[in-house]
């Protein structure tokens, strides 16, 4: 799961190192020259690592008070914590905390797009920021206190009547008459072709989710040279692209409305976004309504 490879492959990655240092470190002026002193531990806790994930290490023990008595608990270093990539003290990855948190772990507050923006909203990945400009995006800050979060299995224009990041990327979907759309999953990649976010220019999404190990001509551990040369080698082929984008196009033209969809380019790309419209409806008011 690319998800629990968050902090490896920002801790393994030269230049995301550097970017770090560049955003948390300090910068002195002295005799004429700049110099910037690496960032604390603190500080990358707090920011980068915060969603990508620290590395919590067992350090000790300690005996506290209870209402049951004494109690010896271990002490942690990089805890609390929740970051999607996080180093666990028996040698797992990744924390369910991250979308599912903690006491309730909640399915409803997993499927919506505001746990999503905790970590997907900053000028870096912007994710959160664009959808909530989008017409969906309107739909479901102004819709969704009528929607079914917590529906096992989630029906397309019965339980929601816009897609949310949920929608697209992991939730088990299936249409009016009961049949699966798309199955659960928990790689947020499993959906998507190309990686549109991606450093430096949008390309097929990788093969491994340790995307440490990516190696352009130069030497560069990044999926594309600074010319916009992809390592293909690295990337998903054709026929996988193809495979995850039937399943995208399953999704969208399930529901209610004519199939007027996008179009594409000679590479395959979409030359603009999705344009789903509903199908004019004449009833009560109380059908099962479009999925916009």
């Amino acid at each position: 799961n690319i998800m629990a490879y968050a902090r490896e492959n920002l801790v393994k990655n030269a230049i995301y190192q550097s970017l770090i240092d560049a955003s948390n470190g300090i910068q002195t002026f002295k005799v004429m020259k700049t110099t910037l002193s690496p960032p604390n531990h603190e500080t990358n806790a707090d920011s980068c690592y915060y969603c990508h994930g620290t590395a919590v290490q067992v350090k000790g023990s300690r005996t506290v008070e209870t209402d049951m008595g004494e109690m010896e608990i271990p002490v942690l270093s990089g805890w609390p914590n929740q970051g999607v990539g996080r180093f666990n003290p028996d040698g797992s990855k990744g924390s369910c905390t991250a979308c599912h948190t903690r006491h309730q772990f909640s399915i409803e507050m997993a499927r919506k797009p505001y746990t999503c923006s905790e970590c997907h909203k900053g000028p870096d990945v912007p994710a959160y920021p664009v959808y909530q400009v989008s017409k969906h995006g309107n739909v479901a800050s102004s819709l969704d206190e009528e929607w079914h979060f917590d529906a096992v299995p989630w029906a397309i224009g019965k339980d929601f009547t816009a897609p949310t990041c949920a929608v697209c990327h992991v939730s088990l979907l299936v249409n009016g008459d009961g049949e699966a759309v798309a199955e659960r999953s928990h790689r947020m990649n499993d959906r998507l072709p190309w990686r549109l976010f991606a450093v430096i220019y949008a390309h097929a999404h990788p093969k491994s989710p340790n995307t440490s190990i990516l190696r352009t001509k130069s030497g560069l551990p990044l999926p594309a040279e600074l010319t916009g040369e992809v390592a293909s080698q690295y990337l998903i082929d054709a026929a996988e692209q193809k495979k995850r984008l039937r399943t995208m196009k399953k999704i969208c033209l399930s529901g209610e409305y004519h199939k007027d969809f996008q179009r594409y380019d000679a590479h395959g790309h979409p030359d603009h976004l999705f344009r789903v419209g509903p199908r004019r409806s004449h009833g009560t008011g109380t059908e099962r309504q479009p999925f916009q």
